[in-house]
């Protein structure tokens, strides 16, 4: 359950989120053969602004220091991303894995949240199909 849906403070969403990749540091340093602090691979905040407003994304970002709940009635992106690489494209970190995103657009009305996307978090199955998704 999302901090969004129990009027918490918005930072435990992105705490929720380092906290994950934390916890999954010890299983990629194990099989990378070095140690990585996953957590130091997000890019940037996990959950930002949505429509006309995303390019202001660091303007409505929740970060650690979000201590007010969310508004009754939002809508956000939620945008998972993990990096191989380090400060400079020459810095791998994680040996064959440049970048990765997931994002997920969310709403919030009250206390109840959906998520709107209708595309698979996984698309793997689509690249090069040449097809668009069908209602």
């Amino acid at each position: 359950m999302l901090a969004e849906e129990r009027s918490l403070p918005a930072k435990l969403q992105e705490q929720a989120l380092v906290d994950f990749f934390t916890s999954h540091s010890a299983e990629v340093s194990r099989r990378t053969g070095r140690t990585i602090d996953l957590a130091r691979q997000k890019p940037y905040t996990g959950t930002h602004n949505a429509g006309y407003t995303e390019c202001q994304e660091f303007y409505g970002a929740i970060t650690l220091e979000s201590d007010e709940p969310l508004g009754h009635q939002i809508v956000t992106m939620l945008d998972v991303a993990l990096r191989g690489v380090g400060d400079r494209w020459n810095d791998v970190v994680i040996p064959g894995f440049d970048f990765v995103v997931v994002e997920n657009t969310l709403g919030k009305f009250g206390r109840r949240v959906e998520c709107f996307n209708q595309v698979p978090i996984n698309v793997q199955h689509l690249v090069g199909m040449g097809c668009w998704l069908k209602d």
